[in-house]
């Protein structure tokens, strides 16, 4: 395994923003895709199986969420986690970090990609 690409796994609900998210994963040589899920067990399954660095989803705030993430982070307690919902008026993506460090480092690179000075 690949030690410098980070494996992704992927739950969006729309097809056609999975196909987009997928475009982009295969344009950039260090993501990998590991895997696609739809539902809570088969969701909890490839967490075990593939071992993913990063979970995509769009699910919203519930029990089923909750499931996943007790799930994970009990298996994975090192998983970063991004959520999209397309509800917000100017989308919303949702991270959770494990301590300010890892904050700073993400706005950082955030800064770089953007082109920020």
């Amino acid at each position: 395994m690949n030690q410098s690409v980070t494996r992704v796994l992927l739950t969006v609900d729309q097809p056609l923003h999975a196909q987009l998210l997928k475009h982009a994963f295969a344009t950039c040589p260090d993501l990998e895709l590991v895997g696609e899920a739809t539902e809570v067990i088969e969701c909890m399954q490839k967490m075990v199986s593939k071992k993913p660095h990063l979970w995509i989803h769009s699910w919203d705030e519930g029990p089923e969420l909750q499931a996943v993430l007790s799930h994970v982070y009990d298996s994975q307690p090192s998983l970063s986690v991004i959520r999209i919902s397309l509800n917000e008026p100017a989308g919303y993506i949702q991270m959770q970090v494990r301590s300010l460090a890892d904050l700073l480092k993400l706005a950082t690179q955030t800064r770089l990609l953007l082109g920020a000075a």
